[in-house]
């Protein structure tokens, strides 16, 4: 049996004048939910209704994975000038999609974007330029690469005590990764924060729901193949199978 997860993708810029933006998914998101037995389904907006519709159905979970900086207009706020918008279109289609997620109560994870478009989602705010609110480094320096992630701009992770995270992580401390100039500052409705970094940065959302699987992490665990966060890919592969199982109306 196949367990699909909706995965909609990125949009990025070329770096040839005058060429299209570029649909995207980083190879370890694919790795790491085919390690778990799921299976990715591809999404962008444009395509016909009833396609759209039926990949929808098709899907028992939804991930949404790393990529440019989100519209401030979907929060009402002014672009920043470190705001760097890439498509304005597909953030309000992701947004949307994630509306209906959300509504459908299917399991839901967000990585680095995806945390930060949870929280947009459900009525939250985002800082845009973190190197005005902290001085500690979440980004990656000018020139690194995605890769770089694994070694440089790592911090130290302190879980909220009683919260569905820490029932996952098993862990009060973590390490982790960090590859953003944005994070969340006004939580979305219905969830809460559930893990910080020193400085106060919000590093994991997570639904107030203690039935629903519906996380963000800030994070990007995908890259690594042994990381402190493998257990909620674990985690959230039952969710999605136990979904598909209870044959839910999708």
């Amino acid at each position: 049996m196949s367990y699909k997860v909706l995965i909609p993708l990125g949009v990025e810029k070329s770096k040839h004048p005058h060429t299209p933006l570029m649909y995207f998914v980083d190879k370890s998101y694919i790795t790491k939910l085919t390690n778990y037995g799921l299976t990715p389904v591809f999404i962008v907006p444009g395509l016909p209704e009833t396609d759209m519709e039926a990949l929808y159905r098709e899907a028992s979970g939804a991930l949404y994975i790393g990529g440019a900086d989100i519209n401030p207009a979907l929060y009402q706020q002014r672009r920043h000038a470190q705001t760097d918008l890439v498509d304005p279109y597909n953030d309000f289609f992701g947004v949307a999609l994630l509306k209906r997620i959300l509504t459908d109560r299917k399991p839901f994870l967000g990585i680095c974007r995806g945390c930060q478009l949870l929280s947009v989602a459900a009525g939250g705010t985002l800082y845009q330029h973190l190197p005005e609110i902290t001085g500690m480094r979440h980004s990656i320096r000018p020139g690194q690469e995605y890769g770089d992630l694994m070694t440089n701009s790592r911090h130290q992770v302190n879980i909220v005590p009683r919260t569905k995270s820490v029932a996952i992580l098993g862990n009060t401390v973590i390490s982790t990764n960090s590859g953003h100039h944005q994070s969340i500052c006004d939580v979305g409705k219905g969830l809460r924060p559930s893990a910080y970094a020193s400085d106060g940065v919000i590093e994991m959302i997570e639904h107030l729901d203690p039935d629903y699987f519906c996380f963000g992490i800030q994070a990007h665990p995908e890259i690594e193949e042994n990381g402190p966060f493998e257990p909620f890919f674990e985690a959230f592969s039952r969710a999605v199978m136990d979904f598909q199982d209870r044959g839910f109306d999708k």
